[in-house]
Order: C-alpha cells, then structure tokens, then sequence
C-alpha cells in the first residue's frame, strides 16, 4: 500500500510542475527581456535597443530638460527657477548613469505604455530594482500613478521615508524641493 501511495503522489508531484520538464519556459522569458541600453535618457527615462524608451514605474526624478513639466517643477516646488530643478534632474541622470552602462544588458520589466508611448516599467541590475535603488539612494521620489499596478510600491514608499529622514542624495542639499515633487506628484 505505502509503494502504491508513494507511486501515485510521484506522478501527481509531476503531473502538476513539480519535477524537472523540458518545459523550460521561464528560462527562455527571463532571457527574453534582456535588453540593450542604448542610452541614458535622463534620471527616470533609459533607452532600450528594441524597446526605445523606457519610463521607470513608480518613480519621478526632477526634470533636466526644458519643458512644461520643468516650468511646472521650477513654479510649484523652487520660486520660479529653473535653474535648481534642472540641477537637481542633472544630479540625478549622473547618479543613473553611474551604476547603468551604455551598451550592457539589463532585464525590463514591460508593464506596457504610457500616453507618450514609452514604454512603462522596472529595471534590473543584478537582481536589485533600479527604479528602488534610484528612491532608496534619494535621487527619486515615489510617483504612484495607478496604485497597485506595481508589486514594489510599498518598497518604494518605504525606501523615500528613509532617504527623507538620512538625508541621503538630493535630500542632503534639497530637501524642500524633494518633498514639493513628492508632494506634486502623488497629491490627488
């Protein structure tokens, strides 16, 4: 009896994907969303070979371009000047682009696009989320656009608290103007 109960839960274990299969499929994803960076497109934005460009889920870094988003920064979170919020933005692409190579592959997250048709998502370099790691190092601030579409955003909220509260990256010199955008951002 105990042969005929062992035989029958080795054939359930494997009829349900417990055992080894030539299935590998998940390998075969995993590689699949390997890309090339192309560039740095700045804190928040990368540029993807085959994708193009990629908007980091979650987070918002200070613009460094001029733009609506930039006046509307530079208006609401630093008296009108430009000149501190593209400061900012510029501190934060240096910060990306220190640990993100040119020409390296890194795996994406694809969580489809936005309205610009970039496409939305979480970057990884080995194993660690970029779009965390740009938050927790205090050069990004949680911009939760549709709650709960990203497994980290708990991650993420935490992550801001603590840069906030060692003054770590853009908190240290800007403090006042990271809460304004953090503020800017997730204010409904």
């Amino acid at each position: 009896m105990k042969k005929v109960l062992a035989i029958f839960l080795v054939i359930i274990f494997l009829g349900c994907g417990g055992g080894n299969s030539d299935n590998s499929s998940s390998q075969t994803d995993n590689h699949d969303n390997y890309y090339l960076l192309n560039y740095v497109v700045d804190g928040d934005t990368l540029n993807f070979e085959q994708l193009g460009k990629v908007r980091l889920i979650s987070i918002d870094t200070p613009e460094s371009y001029n733009s609506s988003r930039l006046d509307r920064q530079a208006e609401k979170c630093a008296d009108g000047n430009k000149t501190i919020i593209q400061t900012m933005g510029k501190k934060a692409t240096s910060y990306i682009k220190s640990f993100l190579e040119k020409g390296e592959e890194y795996y994406v997250e694809n969580y489809g696009q936005d309205r610009y048709g970039r496409v939305v998502g979480k970057v990884f370099i080995e194993n660690q989320s970029v779009n965390l790691k740009m938050v927790k190092d205090g050069y990004a601030v949680p911009y939760i656009y549709n709650e709960g579409e990203d497994s980290d955003e708990e991650l993420i909220i935490d992550a801001y608290k603590k840069a906030k509260n060692s003054n770590r990256g853009l908190w240290l010199k800007y403090s006042k103007e990271m809460e304004c955008l953090y503020n800017l951002n997730n204010s409904k």
